[in-house]
């Protein structure tokens, strides 16, 4: 069983992020060394963010663009994530796959695991004792390497400008998507404060990058 899903618990990452409501942090961790990508449209909140990292007494390296900041650590900081409860077990039954996604004090996790009753035993575990969402539960079908090897966050929006991913964050959020479309691109175009036909160019641009990433993959398991 492939299961995506979030939780609300105390550790480093998830309290630096609540700080920081509007941005997204994704971390990666080899036991050596932490790599932080800090999404924000406030510089403010990022300096801050990498502030709060140097108070753990770790030396960091740093790389920009846009709205992104790289972090890569001298050391990880799971010495400092102990100190805090850890709610997934350190289990051989389930793999916890990298990396690992913090918003807004919640953070995002996926496991796989071939035995299904012991994973939706995990997941009961997990749910009694933290605010817990449940954002995707599929089987597992086509092997490890068909459910693994997906197209990261940098394939899929790497490529993009800030106005083409804000515009199909948006469309996401609001429901444009959805069947039947909660919302339509009028709409969407004022809020996001331009005329129809620009914001419709930056979510068309986007959705063509997005597909041409995964049309890649998708060739690749033909």
């Amino acid at each position: 069983m492939d299961v995506t899903f979030s939780f609300r618990h105390d550790c480093f990452y998830c309290n630096l992020s609540r700080e920081f409501p509007e941005a997204t942090m994704i971390v990666a961790c080899n036991d050596q060394r932490d790599i932080v990508e800090f999404i924000s449209s406030s510089q403010r909140s990022a300096e801050i963010a990498i502030k709060k990292l140097r108070e753990t007494g770790t030396e960091i390296e740093r790389s920009e663009r846009g709205n992104r900041v790289v972090i890569v650590t001298d050391k990880c900081l799971c010495h400092i994530c102990r100190d805090f409860e850890t709610p997934i077990p350190d289990d051989l039954k389930v793999l916890l796959l990298s990396p690992r996604v913090f918003n807004n004090g919640w953070e995002q996790r996926r496991i796989l695991g071939f035995d299904n009753g012991h994973v939706r035993s995990m997941m009961k575990s997990l749910q009694e004792d933290f605010p817990t969402k449940i954002i995707s539960k599929r089987p597992v079908q086509c092997g490890l390497a068909g459910e693994l090897f997906y197209p990261s966050s940098n394939q899929l929006l790497g490529d993009m400008t800030q106005r083409q991913v804000a515009a199909i964050l948006l469309a996401t959020k609001h429901g444009y998507y959805t069947t039947p479309r909660k919302i339509t691109t009028a709409k969407l175009a004022k809020a996001f404060g331009t005329s129809r036909p620009t914001f419709e160019e930056h979510l068309r641009k986007a959705e063509n990058k997005v597909i041409q990433t995964v049309s890649n993959y998708i060739r690749v398991e033909q």
